[in-house]
Formats: C-alpha cells, sequence, structure tokens
C-alpha cells in the first residue's frame, strides 16, 4: 500500500481519532484504510472494537492507552516487521 508519499509505507502511527482511521502513515499523515492493510480480520475488528469502546466511553484514557500499545505488537507482527508501528498515546490527564 501506498500514501501520498507515493513509496512503500515505511512507518505508520494507531491513534485514537474519533474523526478519522486510526492507523495514518507516519511520514505524512496520510489516513489508511484498515481493509487496505491487508491485516488478519480477527485484528481488523479488534482495532475497530478498541475505537468504538473509546468513543462510547467503555475505556478510560489509561486503558485505551494501554490497549493501544499491545496493539502495536499486533500490527508489527501482522505486517511482518516490514513497517515500523508507533502509537500516539491519550493524555492520560485529559479524558476525552
Amino acid at each position: 500500500m501506498k500514501c501520498l508519499c507515493e513509496t512503500p509505507l515505511e512507518s505508520i502511527h494507531l491513534q485514537l481519532d474519533e474523526e478519522g482511521s486510526p492507523v495514518a502513515c507516519s511520514h505524512c499523515g496520510t489516513e489508511l484504510d484498515l481493509e487496505e492493510l491487508s491485516l488478519p480480520p480477527s485484528l481488523n475488528r479488534t482495532i475497530y472494537e478498541w475505537t468504538a469502546q473509546f468513543s462510547s466511553g467503555e475505556l478510560t484514557t489509561k486503558e485505551a492507552n494501554d490497549t493501544g500499545h499491545t496493539l502495536v505488537y499486533r500490527l508489527q507482527a501482522a505486517l511482518d516487521g516490514q513497517t515500523l508501528v508507533f502509537y500516539i498515546p491519550l493524555d492520560e490527564n485529559i479524558n476525552i
């Protein structure tokens, strides 16, 4: 998959963003469609559930951050280590 950088993805970041995709290119910021990353369906579902649970208030900011850090490792493994994955945590002093 390519983004606006027009190069193969080298690194992506995962973050909770109520208005957009939770995954974006770390270089240009292009939001990426999870379906285009060829992730296992169970991982796609887990990421969508994570964003929905936080948006609905089912997760605290700390719980959301803990899950986000765990998801980074799962994403990295699903992408065969060819794409670096970073998590941009929420500020735990501000609960959205």
